[in-house]
């Protein structure tokens, strides 16, 4: 956190006319400057920006505040971001007390910077870059826009990014546990991403945080594959482009929501740059809350089939219940947007999506219609219960009605006994919607949880430094630990001791042959004392002398307090899921329950 002192030195030296003046156009009028709003749909000016008290204030929307909080919020970045840039302009140094957390989080970052600097000199400076630059071009992807998203090539060595990144002082452990590199059973290291056109995926600050690399030349292997999640990247939050979308979705009051970054890239060529992708996951709460710091005006793109419908009513319900209503738009024959340009042109695809775009419903309704055979009653009870499942998600009493009344005139059926069949599946819907969220022991209008709001009590925090040393001394009881907590991530408040267990087992792993000697301990210790952000840790567990590496019971108590522990991180998470509503979670739970009821 930057000093507040610091701050108010930044507001007071810098004109915030003058800033804000950089963003929109301001007219002065008396000793105040007015211009047009940009964090609602103003029609006239009604947001004034005065120097003398260094404030601006929306009339309208009541938005307010400094020369920091306006630069924070057009460019949808932090307070400290906002200052850092701000006291660039003016020349000042900020001197901050950074934690150990943002220390690593910066490390990883710049890590992740370096590799998509490698990846991009590759593809311009090797021969497999002709011929992926080849496939880029024949995409219609120009220079400029590989420029833009920062395009790169992944190379066709074993390792040759782990290589370039370890003559840059970079930490082995490091690139493990951002997923560039991966140790075999072996102990050899080889890159994760051979041979990919490979797209870099940033944080809403502009941070690269991952990859997805893609295949270009014909193979038999997946034609995508992505960074696994880690400390710095998790999918549920990242939307494609958002650092690049941000302000003309600001400006414009719309943001696109399309399936996939290749869309974005697409749109991007018809001169549509307020689109974003969610990262190949359904659409949660963070990515909404992330869009709706821009505008509330949503444009779905989803492509017309099963899967594209499925994402639209699910996308449709979730925003539903922040009394949103979205536009979606579907492109013609099931064709995505880079399909649609290479038959009719990217002017064309720019004025199909602004003039096909109309509310949700309106395409769940046609999608659903224009399957239907009216001779068929097979065909038309299917067609009825597809509209009834997406309107009993549906809050607004006008538009069931209206879309009740649309199905009665294009089928020829009498509104009363459609309305009676409709309440008949909507009751159904809501019972079985109350069962599972009274299951989980939920309120229906529970918040979701994040992981890094779980309280890190200090038993836990205990159990994990009585396991760490308990494992230094005995490679068996840090297998003990590893066993069960296997593809378990801790969250943030967690991440020295879980890194610590992780630097351990690979420290194990390397060094086989001392596991039953009396070297083994010393050998850990020296090895995890190297990392400066472990070192005062360590010493700080080794010299407790509260905890006896011969009590096998401390031990044993602490495993079981941490088991508890995941356990209740795993039962949040699958609570979080059902409130979401993910499909899969409530099977599993369903699943999990018939379990239950059988032993």
């Amino acid at each position: 956190m930057i000093p507040s002192n610091v701050r108010n030195k930044i507001v007071q030296d810098i004109s915030i006319v003058e800033v804000v003046s950089e963003y929109l156009p301001l007219t002065r009028k008396g000793n105040s400057y007015f211009g047009i709003c940009p964090f609602h749909d103003d029609k006239n000016p009604s947001m004034s920006v005065s120097d003398s008290v260094k404030m601006f204030n929306c009339f309208s929307c009541n938005t307010k505040g400094n020369v920091i909080t306006f630069v924070s919020k057009y460019e949808n970045i932090s307070i400290d971001q906002a200052t850092i840039k701000l006291a660039e302009r003016i020349g000042m140094k900020i001197n901050t007390n950074i934690s150990k957390e943002a220390i690593k989080q910066e490390r990883l970052e710049n890590i992740m910077n370096e590799a998509c600097k490698f990846y991009s000199f590759y593809l311009r400076n090797s021969e497999e870059g002709v011929a992926a630059l080849k496939y880029l071009h024949d995409r219609g992807i120009s220079d400029e826009i590989i420029e833009k998203f920062r395009i790169g090539l992944s190379p066709n060595l074993s390792d040759g990014l782990y290589q370039f990144l370890i003559k840059k002082g970079f930490s082995e452990l490091d690139l493990i546990e951002l997923g560039l590199v991966k140790q075999e059973d072996n102990n050899r290291i080889h890159d994760i991403f051979r041979l990919r056109v490979m797209f870099p995926l940033a944080s809403s600050n502009g941070k690269i945080v991952g990859f997805s690399g893609r295949i270009y030349t014909p193979s038999n292997q997946a034609k995508y594959i992505n960074s696994n999640e880690n400390v710095i990247f998790h999918k549920g939050e990242v939307l494609y482009n958002m650092h690049n979308a941000a302000l003309p979705a600001r400006q414009m009051d719309k943001i696109y929501l399309f399936e996939g970054f290749m869309d974005v890239i697409a749109a991007y060529r018809a001169d549509i740059k307020n689109g974003v992708a969610t990262m190949g996951t359904a659409l949660t709460k963070d990515h909404i809350n992330s869009i709706l710091s821009i505008t509330k005006n949503i444009v779905l793109c989803f492509d017309g089939d099963e899967a594209g419908i499925k994402a639209m009513r699910r996308s449709a319900k979730m925003l539903s219940s922040y009394n949103i209503i979205p536009e979606a738009v579907v492109l013609p024959n099931n064709q995505d947007p880079d399909e649609y340009i290479k038959e009719y042109g990217a002017k064309q695809l720019e004025a199909y999506l602004i003039s096909k775009a109309k509310p949700v419903y309106y395409w769940l309704y046609q999608l659903a219609y224009n399957k239907v055979i009216k001779n068929d009653i097979a065909s038309v009870e299917e067609f009825k219960q597809s509209v009834f499942n997406f309107l009993s998600e549906i809050n607004q009493e006008t538009i069931r009605d209206y879309y009740l009344n649309q199905m009665a005139s294009d089928l020829g059926i009498d509104i009363n006994s459609l309305k009676k069949d409709f309440n008949n599946v909507k009751h159904q819907y809501q019972s079985n919607q109350n069962e599972i969220v009274n299951n989980v022991v939920l309120e229906p209008t529970k918040e979701v949880v994040k992981l890094s709001e779980i309280k890190i009590t200090k038993a836990i925090r205990r159990a994990y430094q009585i396991i760490i040393k308990h494992s230094i001394y005995d490679h068996k009881k840090l297998n003990k630990y590893l066993a069960y907590t296997q593809e378990f991530y801790p969250g943030k408040d967690l991440m020295t001791e879980f890194s610590i267990i992780q630097n351990l087992e690979l420290e194990v792993l390397a060094n086989p042959k001392l596991i039953n000697t009396s070297k083994f301990a010393a050998n850990n210790i020296n090895a995890l004392s190297e990392e400066p952000s472990f070192k005062e840790y360590i010493d700080l567990i080794i010299n407790d002398d509260l905890i006896d590496i011969s009590n096998d019971d401390d031990f044993e108590q602490s495993l079981d307090t941490i088991k508890k522990f995941i356990k209740k991180i795993k039962t949040r998470d699958i609570k979080n899921r059902v409130i979401r509503g993910d499909e899969k979670a409530i099977k599993d739970f369903t699943a999990s329950k018939k379990d239950e009821n059988n032993i």
